[in-house]
């Protein structure tokens, strides 16, 4: 069970987090870089599959990615869902069981970055 975890954590990190991170710091950087189109498109692109397959895995109903208590993997999947504002209809369940994190400085509070 840790090492399917551990593989999951490492999944959703490589695939997901970095994807969010470099797409939000692209599009309306909380840190003021400036933004960038095209890397916004690339990564776009390259989470594709990845999401589906997230996607795919929640939508069975579980509670949690990698079964029925929150592990490591669910932290990196929360951090990534409230960094971007992700809205997958299997993430909403994941995203109210995450904390509420500070608002962003994207002005009015609305979500910054939608991937549907």
């Amino acid at each position: 069970e840790r090492a399917h975890v551990r593989a999951l954590e490492r999944s959703i990190d490589i695939d997901l987090v970095v994807g969010v991170a470099m797409t939000v710091h692209a599009s309306v950087s909380p840190v003021g870089y400036p933004p960038n189109r095209g890397v916004v498109a690339w990564y776009t692109q390259a989470m594709k599959t990845p999401l589906a397959v997230l996607d795919r895995t929640l939508s069975d109903g579980r509670d949690f990615v990698a079964g029925p208590r929150p592990t490591i993997a669910d932290c990196s999947l929360a951090a990534a869902l409230q960094f971007a504002r992700f809205d997958l209809p299997s993430t909403r369940k994941a995203r109210t069981r995450a904390p509420e994190s500070p608002p962003n400085n994207a002005g009015d509070g609305d979500p910054f970055l939608v991937f549907k």
